[in-house]
């Protein structure tokens, strides 16, 4: 699988800096800033979901770090991980103490093209990540522990989100159905043209309630699915 991971430490490209559980768009893919490890001897491990993958299953995977997003930044020793088909770990060692941001460069040469350039890359910030005590290598058990565990906070968060867009809906629902109230009090009392166009705009008020009644029902639907997608990757966990 061709996955091509840059980081990089700039000074010019988004200064900011993208916080954790933060997407951003690479090439046809979508990634997810899942998670930031610090350890004390200068290492720090990212997490990387790919909550939309168009990379190249048969594609090498690729990673490169620097301080800096231009041509003077230090290259420095990385590593990225593969844990499953959708998430990807990457290593980075003997970070420069007080650096703030890590550049990242994700893809394949099909969405990248042939190089890792610095211009491309996203602006990771590294400056809050959870203390982690003495670098060891994971295992891949842990790894996946790891994936699970983000998996099931990931769904968490789509439920919750999904669980404000049905209250959204139920409450424009409940506006629009006073203003056909009133629409149709409206009715009893005119006549002619007047008649016909409060008609049409009750025509208009039901189905815009009927769009939304839709709508909660197709959320509702992906909100039983993910609820049993999280359940499963919970079950997964030790």
């Amino acid at each position: 699988m061709t996955l091509v991971l840059f980081v990089v430490f700039p000074k010019n490209i988004n200064e900011s800096g993208l916080t954790t559980s933060k997407s951003f768009v690479m090439g046809e893919n979508t990634f997810i800033y899942a998670n930031a490890k610090r350890y004390s001897n200068q290492t720090y491990r990212l997490g990387f979901y790919v909550s939309d993958n168009q990379l190249d299953p048969l594609a090498a995977v690729r990673a490169k770090v620097r301080t800096k997003s231009h041509e003077n930044g230090e290259n420095l020793s990385s590593s990225l991980t593969q844990v499953s088909s959708d998430y990807y770990v990457v290593t980075v060692k003997q970070v420069p103490k007080k650096q703030a941001l890590l550049y990242v460069v994700i893809g394949d040469k099909k969405t990248t093209g042939s190089g890792l350039e610095a211009a491309n890359s996203q602006a990771l910030l590294v400056q809050k990540a959870k203390n982690a005590g003495t670098y060891k290598r994971p295992t891949t058990h842990q790894l996946q522990q790891e994936y699970l565990a983000y998996m099931v906070k990931y769904y968490s968060q789509n439920i919750q989100k999904l669980e404000r867009k049905v209250a959204k809906n139920k409450s424009n629902i409940a506006k629009l159905k006073k203003i056909l109230s009133k629409q149709n009090q409206s009715l009893d009392l005119q006549t002619g043209a007047q008649k016909s166009d409060t008609k049409s705009k009750i025509a208009q008020t039901k189905s815009s309630i009927k769009q939304h009644q839709t709508t909660v029902t197709q959320i509702r639907k992906a909100i039983t699915s993910d609820c049993h997608a999280q359940t499963n990757y919970a079950e997964k966990l030790d």
